[in-house]
């Protein structure tokens, strides 16, 4: 242990940034060696990198892009998913966990109750995860036909009724919409950076 010393860790932290990992990731990792090390770096000691600024924006989907993904979508429980997505800007994982309990298509709103993470459930993202999001009147009457008579479990489930599968919602759905939109290949969250950016102009 003597030998993590705050030069070896500096070196670490030079190589975690070359790799392309986040200032807030290298942060989370120097902290998980200091726990193996046993005791704490000095303030200062450690020299993070600044955020590069030529990162460039978060990927987002414009309106256009997003109604079109949503058209493209294969089957039902897909355009009601993508459509939810944009609608709400919610998280890939809290769009998984959510269960038909959670949906009051009375009073237009979806009540965020949990995440879901590697197929077990979770509390959401942060303590003001746990919220209420109002839809619009197009996406209570998609969510109406989905969901239909249902009155019980994952609102997007699998034929085992357990939670989708992020990876595969992704790799198996989204990706061959966008490749044929001639869109460029982005995970869920450009919906919800999509859904903001909406809102911000409007």
């Amino acid at each position: 242990m003597d030998g993590i010393t705050p030069e070896l860790v500096n070196d670490m932290v030079i190589e975690w940034h070359k790799k392309g990992l986040k200032r807030n990731t290298i942060k989370n990792l120097v902290t998980t060696v200091s726990l193996i090390r046993g005791k704490a770096f000095g303030r200062g000691v450690i020299k993070y990198p600044k955020q590069l600024e030529a990162e460039g924006e978060a990927p987002f989907f414009t309106p256009a892009a997003m109604s079109s993904i949503i058209a493209k979508a294969r089957n039902a429980k897909y355009c009601a998913f993508f459509a939810t997505a944009a609608g709400t800007g919610m998280r890939s994982g809290e769009l998984r966990g959510l269960r038909i309990g959670d949906i009051d298509l009375v009073n237009a709103i979806i009540h965020v109750r949990r995440s879901v993470w590697e197929g077990d459930e979770q509390s959401p993202k942060s303590k003001n995860g746990y919220r209420k999001i109002g839809i619009d009147p197009s996406l209570v009457q998609i969510l109406k036909e989905y969901i239909d008579h249902r009155q019980m479990g994952y609102v997007f489930e699998t034929r085992n009724g357990t939670s989708l599968s992020g990876a595969n919602v992704v790799e198996r759905e989204l990706w061959p919409i966008l490749d044929e939109l001639k869109i460029p290949r982005c995970g869920l969250h450009a919906f919800r950076h999509g859904r903001v950016s909406f809102l911000v102009e409007n």
